[in-house]
């Protein structure tokens, strides 16, 4: 026999509350055990006593050596992820030992098989059918020892035959101990199939094989076999089945529960290790867990608005609401809660898996009924549990006429149930229920749903509330009473048995609206970012109205809660009311915006409404754009990153034909590769080479079909781009985006220094240059032709210039300025008069004219020298 470990002597970290006490101080008659130094075990009263700090880091055989003793307070202190992961770690590897040592000595008798995969070879009397309860958690063991002998007998065979005797040591793995198992598969396959070969080369990289080297994808798939034999195993045994039966509680069994608290735990304390990192600037950073809290809340919200817009819409079109339940028969339930009249006896070969999978062909069924009517539904399911644990479905339609929502009633009546037309309002008082569905609002017996207990009528906002009473509340763990067990049981159920709690009917799917929602309402949270597409613009600016509106009937409820009287309250709920009725006619009209429906569904009032709107006929709504992403296993996903603007290229005949579709082929640039011979092109053919061209197809409200492509405007979801890493890295790249920033700084200054001096050398050579070339004989040249020019046209500034070039030449030694000036002015046609500079000699004063002025003497007695000067001094009017 091969020594198995007691996995039941490890308890989740920390432990339910009704099974562990905190002390300060350890009893003397309990001892201590160093592997597990975080508690001991009570064994009168069956519970981890649990010390504090304090008391462990005193107590004297906590170690030899002061190392030694240190090493292992702090462990202690360490958080609950870290202890329990140490002690995972060292429980499983103490049963690879044994487990070694045990092949060792099956090998050596001569008893050994191979075990294939990653299971482990099993002696005769760990296959014996009646330490099934030994190998299971004291929790459900006791359950199956309880049961009378043939009972239990059926039992145990049922369970070996859908679980199997090597996944039972699975079910008993805490979250801790699941992911050192995960570790250990990891090993073993990176063993058989290593990343690399012996000359150091890559092998082995295929997805599969890069799936089966990495823990997270192993402890994946060992939580996806844990829950499938935790789900059977509890409802084989009776561990669950409602709150009437002693000891059996609602949902899941007790085990389970303890099982989903510290995952949820273990969830937390690792998200608390993990940043949301801004990849430009590392500084900017967001813990997961608060990003976890508040999508989950974001989440609740939108899935309440959307489901208000639905209501909203449906009244407002005065559309029929039908309420259909779809519950499975009893051979799918293992333990019901009224078993002494049950109707139909569990089958054990039906577990949680065949039970999922019938009831969703069921829904596929009921769905069909509504096709073969020409109905397009609109509405939502919600999946919920039974007391036993089995689960069953919601679904919340309407349909626009009040015939067609009797006649998908009849359809669904005769075809999962027998009960007679005259008796359909008393079904749901049945003991078991069954399959039933009602019109909200008929008056006709047959169809009009039963009335409530407490004598209320149903109405569509009612059904809402019961259908979506756990889709819509925050799956917090921390609540308290009876309403918070039973969502946290609720939430624990969906976990395991892997279910969709909520789900929209009549979406267009095809079209991602949930993505586009969210990416068009990031948009509105941004402030400037207004989109140019008539259709985008309309549901960003609806979005934010929505938000203006939710705002006020938030603050109008908290005002209602502090309000001291009843009349305030009033007041205040009223105005709360009124804004949430706002906000989910907005949200109906943003959806149409959207294209959350498709826009064949749309009523016509709400067409006349979008075209009105948009000052646009038949305006497209708008797309999900998709990028391939490579995953570390190296396969491609597409995601969802942004919406972008459909643009028409083109509209499809009535009658498809190559010859009327070529045309449009050759319009687009997409080429038809022609067979050769006598064969000719194919109308699908070319609808293919379109598609693959990247052009779209949508048959519009007036039964039209279109082709476009995704070239309009683009609206991108998240700005910038983020990344999730752990804390010791976003230290390392806060680290080294601050050491880049240095760099670049310092770059930056240097190449400014270099920038300057360059610019320094580039002026001094520019003045190098101009001193050269004003010392050229060319360049005095051109000067004194200027001078010349101006000087015979009477220029004030040739004088200056003159004077200027006369020093620069003397400067330069070339000629002495009596010479310079005579030389400058040495022209047949230049003036006669002597030009006198400033410096060497005082101008004579002229003679007074008759108007008050002077005139310049005139040295050759021409008239253009002649021109009157003002005195300063003089104020009489001289001549015009």
């Amino acid at each position: 026999m091969i020594p198995r470990l007691d996995h039941t002597s490890i308890e989740p970290t920390p432990p339910h509350p009704s099974q562990a006490k905190i002390v300060d101080a350890l009893p003397q008659r309990l001892g201590f055990s160093h592997s597990e130094s975080f508690g001991c075990r009570d064994e009168n009263q069956q519970r981890v006593i649990w010390l504090r700090p304090k008391a462990i880091a005193e107590l004297p055989f906590i170690g030899r050596n002061g190392r030694e003793r240190s090493a292992r307070v702090q462990a202690v202190f360490a958080g609950d992820l870290t202890r329990g992961t140490l002690l995972a770690a060292g429980a499983e590897a103490d049963l690879q030992t044994r487990r070694h040592h045990a092949e060792c000595e099956a090998f050596d008798e001569g008893r050994w098989a191979e075990p294939t995969g990653s299971q482990f070879a099993l002696d005769e009397e760990e296959l014996n059918p009646d330490r099934i309860a030994d190998r299971l958690p004291r929790k459900l063991g006791e359950f199956l020892r309880q049961m009378p002998e043939a009972r239990r007998r059926e039992r145990q065979k049922a369970i070996v035959d859908y679980v199997g005797f090597n996944n039972l040591d699975l079910i008993g793995l805490d979250p801790a101990m699941l992911a050192a198992r995960a570790k250990t598969e990891a090993q073993r396959y990176a063993a058989r199939f290593p990343g690399r070969d012996a000359n150091a080369q890559l092998a082995n990289q295929q997805p599969v094989h890069r799936k089966g080297r990495c823990e997270k994808w192993q402890r994946r798939r060992l939580k996806k076999v844990q829950r499938r034999a935790l789900a059977y195993v509890e409802q084989a045994v009776g561990a669950v089945g409602g709150a009437n039966v002693p000891g059996r509680p609602l949902y899941v069994s007790d085990y389970a529960m303890d099982l989903h608290e510290a995952d949820v735990r273990r969830t937390e304390e690792i998200l608390e290790s993990l940043r949301l990192i801004c990849v430009e600037d590392p500084t900017v950073q967001i813990p997961m867990a608060e990003i976890n809290k508040r999508a989950k809340a974001a989440d609740v919200a939108k899935r309440r608005l959307l489901m208000d817009a639905m209501l909203t819409r449906w009244t407002s079109l005065g559309w029929w609401t039908v309420w259909i339940t779809i519950t499975l028969p009893g051979r799918y339930v293992a333990t019901s809660t009224n078993e002494g009249k049950r109707a139909e006896a569990w089958n054990p070969v039906l577990g949680p898996e065949e039970a999922s999978a019938a009831i969703q062909d069921m829904h596929h069924r009921t769905m069909a009924l509504l096709r073969e009517r020409g109905i397009r539904p609109s509405g939502w399911w919600n999946a919920q549990p039974q007391q036993s644990g089995s689960p069953h479905r919601h679904l919340l339609l309407s349909c626009p006429r009040l015939e067609d929502a009797r006649a998908v009633c009849d359809a669904f009546w005769s075809r999962f149930s027998s009960t007679p037309p005259e008796q359909r309002s008393s079904e749901r008082r049945r003991e078991d229920p069954g399959c039933s569905a009602y019109v909200i609002g008929d008056t006709d017996p047959r169809y009009a749903p039963p009335v409530g207990q407490n004598g209320t009528i149903e109405s569509p906002e009612s059904v809402a509330r019961y259908s979506a009473r756990y889709a819509t509340r925050l799956e917090n763990t921390e609540a308290g009473g009876t309403h918070g067990d039973e969502q946290r049981r609720f939430a624990a159920w969906k976990k395991l048995r892997r279910v969709r709690g909520h789900t929209w009917v009549g979406f267009d799917a095809g079209r991602s609206p949930s993505d586009l929602w969210d990416t068009l309402w990031a948009a509105s949270t941004r402030e400037g970012e207004d989109p140019v597409t008539p259709r985008m613009r309309l549901a960003v600016g609806l979005m934010r109205e929505i938000r203006q509106a939710t705002d006020i009937a938030s603050i109008a409820r908290e005002r209602a809660k502090a309000a001291e009287n009843d009349d305030d309250r009033n007041v205040e709920l009223s105005l709360a009311n009124s804004e949430s009725a706002k906000a989910a006619d907005l949200a109906r009209h943003a959806c149409i915006a959207v294209g959350m429906w498709p826009d064949r569904d749309l009523d016509p009032v709400e067409l006349e409404w979008l075209r009105g709107e948009t000052k646009e006929v038949d305006p497209l709504p708008p797309m999900p754009f998709r990028e391939l992403r490579e995953t570390s296993y190296r396969e491609t996903r597409s995601v969802t990153v942004g919406a972008v603007a459909p643009e028409l290229r083109f509209v499809l005949p009535e009658r498809m034909s190559a010859a009327a579709l070529l045309p449009i082929a050759d319009a687009c640039g997409v080429r038809i590769d022609r067979p050769s011979g006598k064969s000719k092109i194919r109308p699908g053919q070319i609808m293919r080479a379109l598609k693959l061209a990247g052009f779209g197809l949508s048959r519009r409200p007036n039964g039209t079909r279109i082709g476009f492509d995704l070239s309009g405007e683009f609206i991108r979801k998240v700005e910038k781009e983020w990344r999730v890493v752990d804390v010791e890295t976003a230290c390392v790249m806060v680290a080294e985006a601050a050491a880049n920033a240095e760099a670049v700084e310092r770059m930056q200054a240097e190449a400014s220094a270099k920038a300057a001096m360059e610019s320094r050398d580039r002026v001094k050579a520019a003045i190098e240059r101009e001193r050269q070339m004003r010392q050229s004989p060319e360049w005095v040249e051109a000067e004194r032709m200027s001078i010349v020019e101006g000087i015979r046209n009477r220029n004030r500034r040739s004088r200056s210039r003159l004077e200027k070039l006369s020093l620069r030449l003397k400067k330069a030694g070339r000629m002495t300025p009596a010479k310079s000036r005579q030389h400058l002015t040495d022209e047949p046609e230049a003036t006669s008069f002597q030009i006198v500079p400033p410096t060497q000699e005082k101008r004579p004063p002229a003679p007074a004219t008759e108007g008050g002025g002077v005139h310049a003497p005139p040295p050759d007695g021409s008239r253009a020298a002649r021109r009157p000067v003002k005195d300063p001094q003089d104020n009489t009017k001289g001549p015009s």
